[in-house]
């Protein structure tokens, strides 16, 4: 790791502060010897810059805590401690930035605490969207760009691969992927995926893709995954609870598929399985006619498998149950009601 000393500022496109001070940085820029903006004389407003038909549509703004180096060759500024680059909607913020006014891109980087902890990671948002990753690489003009190790959330999931390509479209393709809806760095469970395809606020659509819980691979298997990201009623893939029980172990619970057949019916295939056998499969639908009537039916089968501790034995039993409701709008009939509430089963 090299030191130089280079010039303290914090500014929005120019410096004014001419304190020095010592600092560490990734890549220095070799071309520039230490003190050489600080001592060049020459006014900035004596360089007759011509501007390139390349050149961005909108000013790009710029602030760094600790220091600003301007690499006149190179066409690069350096931004080191709590760097931020602004460019119409987007905002891209770092403990490291390199701009690159030449190529119109921008790459941004972390940097290793005492512990060897990545802190102040790059920060990537554009409207609503906001990434969080080890390094960024963008390009203004193509709208192009490349992530490693990024963490984002879509929809009601989390979003976690080790390296994205971003095209000009906003459409983000993922290589070794793990997709849940645990808020944590490391998850307790997920759907790992090789590759990944999220279109924005419209899904995100897998190749073969396997639940994996307590980083343990389970037998689940799909050849492909598609996640609903439209907040409007959408088929889709539902996400099981993870947890444990005393008698009948760790479980999966209300994992499985729903399907959005219209604005008036749905259908939902879920089901619970349990480390010591016990299982369980719902299949619920939803109804309605507006002014009508409304209602569910609910089929449920089980097989219960519960560790006795007194006798440390199993006792086993099966359980099947239907429930039905309906219920009349009461602008169907209006001198009369009729409602309805069904129920029967074994055990």
């Amino acid at each position: 790791m090299l030191i130089l000393y280079a010039i303290s500022a914090h500014a929005d496109i120019t410096t004014t502060s001419s304190t020095l001070s010592a600092v560490i940085f990734y890549q220095p820029p070799d071309t520039i010897p230490p003190d050489s903006v600080a001592t060049d004389s020459t006014s900035i407003d004596s360089i007759d810059v011509k501007q390139s038909a390349e050149s961005l549509d909108a000013p790009v703004k710029y602030t760094a805590r600790d220091t600003i180096w301007y690499d006149l060759t190179n066409q690069r500024v350096y931004l080191l401690g709590e760097a931020q680059v602004e460019y119409k909607d987007i905002t891209l913020t770092a403990d490291s930035i390199i701009f690159d006014w030449k190529d119109n891109q921008v790459i941004a980087m972390g940097r290793k605490d005492t512990s060897g902890v990545l802190a102040n990671k790059p920060t990537f948002s554009q409207g609503d969207k906001k990434y969080s990753a080890q390094e960024i690489h963008y390009n203004f003009q193509t709208k192009k760009g490349k992530i490693s190790e990024i963490l984002t959330q879509e929809g009601e999931g989390y979003l976690h691969s080790e390296a994205v390509k971003r095209l000009p479209n906003e459409v983000l393709f993922g290589a070794h992927n793990i997709y849940t809806t645990c808020n944590l760095d490391h998850p307790h469970f997920y759907i790992a995926a090789p590759k990944i395809k999220v279109i924005p606020d419209k899904s995100i659509i897998t190749g073969p893709a396997n639940l994996v819980v307590a980083d343990v691979p389970t037998p689940l298997f799909v050849p492909f995954g598609l996640f609903p990201l439209n907040p409007d009623r959408k088929s889709g893939i539902i996400f099981p609870e993870y947890g444990q029980e005393q008698n009948r172990g760790y479980f999966l619970r209300n994992g499985g598929y729903y399907f959005g057949i219209s604005d008036h019916l749905d259908l939902a295939v879920t089901g619970d399985i349990y480390s010591r056998g016990t299982w369980l499969t719902n299949v619920a639908s939803r109804f309605v006619k507006r002014y009508k009537y409304s209602g569910n039916v609910r089929i449920t089968f089980a097989k219960y498998r519960d560790f006795v501790t007194e006798s440390n034995t199993y006792s086993t039993s099966n359980q099947f149950n239907v429930n039905a409701i309906w219920q009349e709008d009461s602008k169907a009939r209006p001198n009369s009601h009729f409602n309805a509430n069904i129920a029967f089963g074994t055990s």
